[in-house]
């Protein structure tokens, strides 16, 4: 059986795993006929209430595109945001960088930045959690 995104529920499943495997919290596909989205979250959220799930992933900043993770701009070399840095919903706090386009990576909500979860310069996947965020 095969449901309106074409795959079947093994599938499905199986995606699941993968993205799980890869540290990947976050999936969406959509197209002109379709729109899939998967938020994977710990298993202490109830996952059949979407406001407490998006909810609990605000206590993180995470990226949305994978790439290379960069604290300061490539280019410009201006940092974004230290630790312990107050930041409004919005603000810059790194950059993501997917060969030659530079992503800002931004807070979600007013707070302040925790600790980094991941080193400057690493490979993030789409998702990924990059500050803690108080």
């Amino acid at each position: 059986m095969t449901d309106a995104v074409g795959l079947t529920i093994d599938e499905i499943e199986q995606l699941i795993h993968r993205l799980e495997r890869a540290g990947i919290s976050r999936f969406e596909y959509e197209d002109a006929n379709v729109s899939l989205k998967l938020i994977l979250a710990a298993g202490d959220v109830p996952t059949d209430n979407p406001d407490a799930t998006i909810a609990a992933m605000a206590d993180v900043i995470r990226t949305s595109v994978a790439g290379v993770f960069h604290a300061r701009h490539p280019i410009s070399g201006g940092i974004a945001a230290d630790a312990l840095s107050p930041v409004r919903a919005g603000q810059i706090v790194g950059y993501v960088q997917v060969g030659p386009v530079v992503r800002p990576v931004t807070a979600p909500r007013d707070g302040v930045i925790g600790r980094a979860l991941i080193q400057d310069g690493t490979l993030v996947g789409a998702g990924q959690e990059l500050f803690d965020l108080h």
